[in-house]
């Protein structure tokens, strides 16, 4: 057990205790993730030039698309089923950068897997921009 297992259980015990989401949430948004990926062609300037570029892989399940989070190496293995080919992120990284339609699916497999939905991913990447602005503010640095 993770301490992000620990963190969810406790959440999902307690949904209404104030701590018990924003431990989740704290410990998601710093967690390392393993996402797992594959790969496209891209065009590069000249419709017959391409490169191949390593993507992060969507799932679609009933209409939905999602992204596959996994916060060890050995549960994208097991989910996998095989080595499978990852980039690793860190939560709050994967808050600024996924599409607002795409729904989140951590740890699949496990007695710890959460489905985050746009809604709630929405939320999330609010809170993350709502911290870098702070940091902006109190260090005077720009933000990127």
């Amino acid at each position: 057990m993770t301490a992000l297992d620990q963190a969810l259980e406790y959440f999902r015990e307690n949904p209404e205790e104030a701590t018990s989401s924003s431990k989740f949430y704290d410990l998601f948004l710093n967690t390392l993730f393993y996402v797992p990926t594959v790969m496209e062609k891209l065009e590069v300037e000249a419709p017959e030039e391409e490169e191949d570029l390593s993507v992060p892989m969507i799932v679609e399940v009933d209409g939905l698309n999602y992204l596959m989070l996994f916060d060890t190496e050995k549960r994208l293995k097991d989910w996998a089923q095989q080595d499978a080919p990852f980039l690793t992120v860190p939560g709050h990284m994967i808050s600024e950068f996924a599409a607002p339609d795409l729904y989140w699916a951590l740890n699949v497999g496990t007695d710890y897997a959460k489905q985050f939905v746009p809604e709630e991913t929405a939320w999330i990447k609010s809170v993350v921009a709502q911290c870098k602005s702070e940091i902006v503010k109190q260090t005077g640095a720009t933000e990127e």
